[in-house]
């Protein structure tokens, strides 16, 4: 009884270490590529926003991919979040188009 424990724990130590604990490249790869396609969707809402001086209904997106930012940069996705707030709370075109140059200048 206590050979046939053993060999399972050998086989189960043999089989962990031919697995190995190393991450698999291409899953760093795609994570890479879904946070470069979320900071090029904020970039573009951006910089309509930029543009034109008018908060949008683009807000709530806003908000979406500056956590999809932060789920991979926390510093950075903390200072686009606290920018979020201002540009939710900007009262005139101006201020929209000063917080999204500030914004894109982190981007």
């Amino acid at each position: 009884m206590y050979s046939r424990i053993l060999a399972t724990l050998a086989l189960l130590a043999i089989c962990s270490l031919s697995v190995g604990c190393g991450g698999d490249a291409a899953v760093e790869t795609k994570f890479k590529v879904g946070v470069d396609k979320v900071v090029e969707a904020l970039r573009s809402s951006l910089e309509e926003m930029q543009k034109s001086g008018n908060k949008s209904s683009q807000l709530s997106a806003i908000e979406t991919d500056i956590n999809g930012i932060k789920s991979s940069d926390k510093v950075k996705g903390e200072a686009l979040l606290k920018l979020y707030v201002e540009l939710d709370a900007a009262q005139n075109p101006e201020q929209v188009k000063a917080i999204c140059t500030k914004m894109l200048e982190m981007l």
